[in-house]
């Protein structure tokens, strides 16, 4: 039988509204949650400073609404401090203007510091909540990153990114 699933960004929402949201979710049969993708800002809003006390709560609360969750890579929304680190990983565009902060993708895939930092936030979310059993791994990241790819625990090498 086909299970179904949604995107939910609840670093957009206040606090008050993720029960809610977990049980309506879980009251119209969906089954997958796909959570993270966006969220590199609120995860680490400092270069080193981790936050994961919000997203602990956020799975949590869909965990207990009897949802499975598939944990997104951040590394679609690179945090400002990144930009600020690295000035020269804005991505360009086909008119060799680099493209501004804040939109989608605006980074270069190819830039080093990115992939290091990118690949880095992916490991440590895949220790603190895959190997736990939390959630699935969601690979998002880009083409030709290779990670392990995490799924409840087990490792499996390979995993090579493409937005799965």
């Amino acid at each position: 039988m086909p299970s179904l699933g949604v995107c939910y960004y609840p670093e957009q929402w206040p606090q008050s509204f993720w029960k809610r949201d977990a049980e309506q979710m879980a009251s119209l049969g969906i089954r997958w949650v796909r959570l993270g993708e966006f969220a590199w800002s609120q995860l680490e809003p400092e270069p080193g400073q981790f936050r994961f006390d919000w997203l602990d709560r956020a799975m949590d609360l869909l965990l207990g609404a009897g949802l499975q969750l598939m944990l997104g890579t951040p590394s679609a929304a690179p945090p400002r401090w990144m930009l600020d680190r690295f000035p020269d990983m804005l991505a360009e565009d086909a008119q060799g203007q680099p493209r501004r902060f804040g939109s989608r993708r605006h980074y270069c895939f190819s830039h080093a510091g990115y992939r290091e930092a990118a690949a880095a936030m992916a490991a440590r979310l895949a220790e603190r909540y895959i190997q736990s059993g939390q959630a699935q791994w969601s690979d998002l990241m880009p083409r030709g990153m290779r990670l392990a790819g995490y799924v409840r625990g087990n490792v499996s090498e390979g995993g090579t990114g493409g937005g799965t």
